[in-house]
Formats: C-alpha cells, sequence, structure tokens
C-alpha cells in the first residue's frame, strides 16, 4: 500500500525527476509557450514517441539551487509528473524508498 497524499512530503530529492516523460501535444505546446525551445528538450526514443530529453540520468527541466532541487517547468509540468508517485496500479518497485514509511510499502 502506497503512502497517502495528505501524509506525502517533498523532500526535494529528485528521484521523481528520473523517470522518462513522454508529454502529450498539449504539454509540449505549453512548455514551448513557457519560452523554451522544443529542440533544446525534446527528443525521440526508440520507439519514436518524443519524450524530455535526460541530463546525467535527470530530467532536462531538473534544477539544482542551493542543494535542493527544484523544477525549471513547475508551472506547466507535465501530468505524469503532477502524478507523481502517486500512479494508479503502480508497483513499489517504482517508489523512492526515502520518501514513503518503511510500513507502508
Amino acid at each position: 500500500m502506497i503512502q497517502k497524499k495528505e501524509k506525502f512530503k517533498c523532500r526535494n530529492c529528485g528521484y521523481c525527476c528520473t523517470q522518462i516523460v513522454i508529454p502529450s501535444k498539449k504539454e509540449i505546446e505549453a512548455i514551448t509557450e513557457a519560452g523554451y525551445d522544443p529542440a533544446e528538450w525534446l527528443e525521440a526514443d526508440r520507439q519514436g514517441r518524443k519524450r524530455i530529453k535526460m541530463k546525467n540520468y535527470f530530467c532536462y527541466f531538473l534544477g539544482l539551487h542551493k542543494g535542493e532541487t527544484f523544477c525549471r517547468i513547475y508551472h506547466v509540468r507535465p501530468k505524469t509528473c503532477r502524478e507523481y508517485p502517486f500512479f494508479k496500479g503502480c508497483t513499489a518497485e517504482c517508489l523512492p524508498p526515502k520518501l514513503f514509511d518503511d510500513g507502508l510499502i
């Protein structure tokens, strides 16, 4: 059983930014309208789907300031990012253990 949303507290570890994110056309447009050039942050995977580039195993948009991570597109981040880690049907393996109480996974 995963931890409930109301008990979840983000620790700004950046683990959520290690997931592969395939944004929708609408999300790509929103990020582009926010001032980011798709040629800089978008790439195709082996199946030809557009996904957000990874830099050193982290999302292209992950920032670091005074030792804490942050999302540079937080206000227009894709649904996958907004819902993390509360995906329907997810398994314990996809959850960062240090964000959860041991008895709840």
